[in-house]
């Protein structure tokens, strides 16, 4: 006869051997759907690298280059060039007419930050939020479609820059130029109403700008970026010098690094806010460009 004891020691066994049983088939259903992500991503990747290289070709068949008759190593370098700057750039870009595009004295010349048409810039933003997305509202980047890429994601505490979100997804970012060595990627700080005060607050004092600046220099630096995007919506007319005093220190913080790092900034366009919050004459000598 079986002793109830044995009885109630075997089912415990038995549930746990099932329990066991059951939580290795979720870690294994947990680890498809892991690897099917990662397939998945790979395989969007793909999909825009395949439409990159598409456009490419097909920008290099309507192009029209004067071809030398024989390839050598003197001339394929040059041709090389050519055929990037007048073929693979975006028809937006090609230059209409010649002209200067800053009248700052920082800025001398496009040429000096690798751009191969000085006279066009065109530049895209991107928000890293775009990741949580729905599946039909995720966004993925050709970098071959923009001279600049801003990257929207960071914040400002305690005078500082700090990043809104992981880090991965920055040093993915910034990986893009893997495919386009001539693009230029921009952090923004800011870019919410409700951050005003916080860009009230830092730019109040000579302290709270320095705190700022080389908090961007180190974020920057860090994670491969080329420039800032000051995105501060919008001085008003209490804040106006403060912020021609952060952008005139941040340039001469900029130029004294090795990076000689970009700055830029968006700006309102109705004209209220513009003759209220912006000494316009004398952010243009420091900033890069604007975008409206």
């Amino acid at each position: 006869m079986t002793d109830r004891g044995d009885c109630t020691t075997q089912q415990k066994e038995k549930k746990e051997d099932e329990d066991g049983d059951m939580n290795a088939i979720l870690a294994e259903l947990r680890l498809h759907r892991k690897e099917f992500k990662t397939l998945k991503s790979q395989s969007l990747s793909l999909q825009s690298q395949i439409g990159e290289i598409h456009s490419s070709i097909e920008r290099l068949l309507d192009c029209k280059v004067e071809r030398p008759e024989r390839l050598t190593a003197d001339n394929r370098e040059d041709l090389k060039a050519e055929l990037e700057s007048k073929c693979l750039t975006p028809a937006s870009c090609q230059p209409q007419t010649q002209h200067s595009l800053t009248g700052s004295p920082h800025y001398p010349g496009l040429e000096q930050h690798g751009e191969a048409n000085a006279n066009c810039r065109l530049a895209c933003f991107y928000d890293e939020t775009t990741k949580d997305r729905a599946e039909d509202g995720q966004v993925t980047v050709d970098p071959t479609k923009c001279t600049y890429i801003i990257f929207f994601s960071a914040d400002i505490e305690d005078n500082k820059v700090v990043p809104k979100n992981g880090v991965r997804q920055r040093i993915a970012f910034n990986t893009l130029k893997k495919r386009n060595p001539l693009l230029k990627t921009l952090l923004a700080v800011g870019g919410l109403k409700n951050e005003d005060q916080k860009f009230k607050l830092m730019a109040q004092t000579q302290a709270g700008r320095t705190a700022f600046i080389n908090s961007a220099i180190r974020m920057m630096r860090s994670f491969l970026f080329d420039g800032l995007n000051i995105d501060w919506r919008f001085p008003d007319s209490e804040d106006k010098e403060l912020f021609t005093a952060l952008c005139q220190e941040a340039r001469t913080a900029f130029d004294n690094t090795p990076e000689k790092f970009l700055l830029t900034a968006p700006v309102s366009a109705e004209r209220s806010i513009i003759d209220s919050g912006y000494e316009v004459e004398k952010i243009a000598k420091d900033l890069y460009f604007f975008n409206v």
